[in-house]
């Protein structure tokens, strides 16, 4: 079972390992953890879209190394050293991604992979995100990732900044609640979990009304379609 509840807190063990990772040979500067954790988060996200798993399989490895670049937009530079960072033996056999014999890229497990998609929900999250999210609203294999976003806004750094962006969440949350997709059912519980978090945080008043105006306009839009779709007797008789 995934998640931080109780803690309010992102483990220590991910800060404890970024630091070791900076410290042991780069010498970051300030703003490299936060960087290197954008970075985690968007391979996490990605390994979920496309694969639903912790490994990448070999042919694929150059493609997702060019979409994590991409969707970060860091300069050649700054893209450079984080490269040589998360390529360094002595971090991957801690925490960070790795290549392994078989030429597979990998997180240590899966819910490591799960927490680095919610961390990119919660943070990086926009409207191209939302759609291309959407249709896997409802699919089983995101409910862990689904139950740590819900709880993002709860969880905190060990500075005591919050791990959530708002505009983030808003659109994380608009494809959580959103229409899934043909032959999948709405995350209910992961639904309900969020909406609970939305309630008792005053600091979320906005993201809540949001998607609260959005859920009814679901709801408007499926009454809508049930009377067009009935026949025309039915309408006249129901004015009569």
């Amino acid at each position: 079972h995934v998640s931080f509840v109780g803690q309010k807190r992102i483990p220590r063990q991910f800060h404890f390992e970024r630091r070791r990772a900076t410290d042991a040979r780069h010498r970051a500067r300030p703003d490299d953890p936060a960087s290197l954790f954008q970075i985690l988060a968007c391979y996490g996200y990605l390994m979920m879209l496309w694969f639903r798993d912790s490994r990448v399989p070999q042919a694929e490895i150059p493609k997702i190394h060019a979409e994590v670049r991409k969707r970060v937009k860091f300069d050649n530079e700054k893209w450079k050293r984080f490269d040589e960072i998360l390529r360094d033996t002595y971090l991957t056999e801690h925490l960070l991604l790795k290549e392994n014999h078989d030429r597979e890229l990998s997180f240590p497990s899966l819910k490591m992979t799960e927490f680095f998609a919610a961390v990119w929900l919660a943070r990086h999250c926009d409207e191209s995100v939302q759609a291309e999210l959407q249709p896997w609203s409802g699919n089983e294999q995101w409910s862990n990732v689904w139950k740590l976003v819900a709880e993002m806004p709860e969880t905190t750094t060990d500075n005591g900044n919050s791990v959530c962006d708002h505009t983030s969440l808003e659109h994380a949350l608009h494809a959580l609640f959103s229409i899934p997709a043909a032959g999948q059912t709405r995350p209910t519980e992961m639904m309900f979990r969020a909406w609970q978090v939305l309630t008792r945080n005053p600091t979320l008043a906005t993201v809540r009304a949001s998607v609260l105006d959005r859920w009814r306009a679901q709801f408007r839009s499926i009454l809508v379609e049930g009377v067009v779709d009935r026949k025309s007797t039915r309408l006249n008789s129901s004015h009569t």
